[in-house]
């Protein structure tokens, strides 16, 4: 299986006219707490700002926060939730291998968290701490991200579960120590709050027959825009202050 080519198949499906409306929405949501940070409110200006570095990394997490999300189609909320793997699967029904259906759904029910790094095991595994959740995870990583990883570093990464142990997806991001335990405080709290509501008679009425499992995962797929801010916002930054340094030392040289 080429993850990356499914993967891409994918990406490009969910910007086509069949996924408008709620690539709409997955957009106006992802890139809300970017908008504010910037004050730039047109898509396409974000991205040119964000440039060449960084727009890609953000496009690889918007795709993998939109496949991971549904959405609610109609008032009625006993109907069936859109999704963009579903919606993907069932427009190429029988020219999807078994392995890359695997991947999909593995895609589809998972979520980012921020990871702290504990070891770098034989065998391109990582054993990990998610911030979170507050777990131990041990995980599979590409070659070119595991020269990368080293102890105490913080990373936001999408694990899909599709063998024995799961893996790293593309478009993991670093993460400052310090804005990943900011980023995993605060939505620790939101999602708290979050899974209360959900218990509220009104909550329940609005979700139907959703479970709780189900809640607990559009839940944490939120994350995602959290956990890309921090990464973008800190890229913003390093960049700015590597300016400014280059302008004053240009300025010294006068």
């Amino acid at each position: 299986m080429d993850a990356d080519a499914v993967f891409d198949k994918l990406s490009l499906f969910c910007r086509e006219d069949e996924c408008a409306d709620f690539f709409e929405m997955a957009q106006e949501t992802f890139w809300e707490d970017l908008i504010d940070l910037t004050g730039i409110d047109d898509f396409d200006s974000l991205r040119e700002m964000l440039g060449p570095h960084l727009t890609p990394l953000a496009e690889i997490n918007l795709t993998g926060f939109f496949a991971s999300n549904d959405y609610q189609q109609y008032p009625d909320p006993t109907t069936p939730r859109w999704n963009a793997v579903e919606c993907f699967l069932a427009h190429n029904a029988g020219k999807v291998s078994l392995e890359d259906e695997r991947f999909l759904i593995a895609l589809r029910q998972s979520h980012m968290s921020l990871y702290r790094v504990i070891e770098t095991k034989a065998e391109n595994a990582v054993k990990l701490w998610d911030m979170i959740d507050e777990t131990n995870v041990t995980a599979q990583v590409g070659q070119e991200l595991f020269a990368k990883l080293n102890p105490k570093d913080t990373w936001g990464f999408r694990l899909l579960k599709t063998d024995d142990a799961p893996h790293v997806m593309v478009g993991a991001l670093p993460v400052k120590e310090s804005a990943a335990r900011n980023a995993a405080s605060a939505m620790k709290k939101i999602h708290a709050k979050f899974m209360r509501h959900m218990k509220t008679p009104e909550a329940k009425r609005e979700l139907g027959r959703t479970s709780e499992a189900e809640i607990n995962h559009l839940a944490r797929v939120m994350w995602a825009p959290e956990i890309s801010t921090a990464f973008i916002a800190g890229e913003i930054a390093r960049i700015g202050k590597a300016m400014m340094e280059n302008k004053e030392s240009l300025s010294s040289l006068h």
